[in-house]
């Protein structure tokens, strides 16, 4: 489970998948290897999934990339940036 858990925080957490700028992602080492080819796949070894390849698509909104005063600046910006769809395909080769 863990290792879904912390695929799930790579996936979700970077925006071009191959963003050198996006840290965040898994805190531990995790037993399987993203390669990650272009903005939006990613081949993994060993490929924990009966799907090949696997679309992982969730709902995003685009803010504007600027310091913002306090969470509430943030939040205003939020509620009103544009909806997106973010579409990943994560395969085994």
């Amino acid at each position: 489970m863990e290792v879904f858990d912390q695929l799930a925080q790579f996936v979700c957490n970077r925006y071009p998948l191959n963003s050198k700028a996006r840290k965040l992602g898994p805190s531990r080492p995790v037993k399987i290897n993203i390669d990650t080819i272009s903005g939006n796949r990613a081949i993994l070894s060993p490929y924990p999934f009966n799907v090949d390849p696997l679309i992982v698509a969730f709902p995003a909104r685009l803010v504007p990339h600027r310091a913002y005063k306090d969470p509430e600046d943030f939040l205003n910006e939020f509620y009103q940036a544009e909806r997106i769809t973010v579409t990943h395909t994560l395969a085994s080769t």
